[in-house]
């Protein structure tokens, strides 16, 4: 699959093919888009991940304690109906949260733009600096 540059926007980093009309293999390295923001973000959509995780255990923890104190009369039945929107809003959120990450790792993945095919690269219309 052919990395397309016009998914990200940054600066060129690093434009390894050096000259014009040099021979690139597929999957050889054309240039770099900087990648420091697209690392924060990603880092950001795991950590986000990760929290949404844990609220989901919370949530599911405080269900099953409120379904057994139920049982008794210790808490109503509403109590319980309110846990488990809680735990499904919280299920939603781990999937919002997932959904994030692989579009953080996927923009990430973006900022390495590499040759589709073997051939000769006859310009470099990128150099180190260009907003892209």
């Amino acid at each position: 699959m052919a990395h397309r540059a016009e998914h990200q926007a940054g600066e060129a980093a690093a434009t390894p093919v050096a000259a014009q009309l040099t021979i690139v293999e597929k999957g050889q390295l054309l240039f770099t888009i900087e990648r420091a923001p697209y690392r924060a973000a990603r880092d950001q959509a795991q950590a986000s991940l990760a929290s949404a995780r844990a609220e989901l255990a919370r949530a599911e923890s405080d269900l099953e304690r409120l379904k057994t104190a139920v049982k008794t009369d210790a808490v109503s039945q509403q109590d319980v109906d309110r846990a488990q929107a809680q735990r499904d809003q919280a299920s939603a959120a781990v999937l919002g949260a997932k959904a994030e990450l692989d579009k953080a790792e996927l923009d990430y993945g973006y900022t390495l733009v590499r040759s589709p095919i073997h051939g000769v690269a006859s310009r470099r219309r990128v150099d180190v600096g260009n907003l892209l």
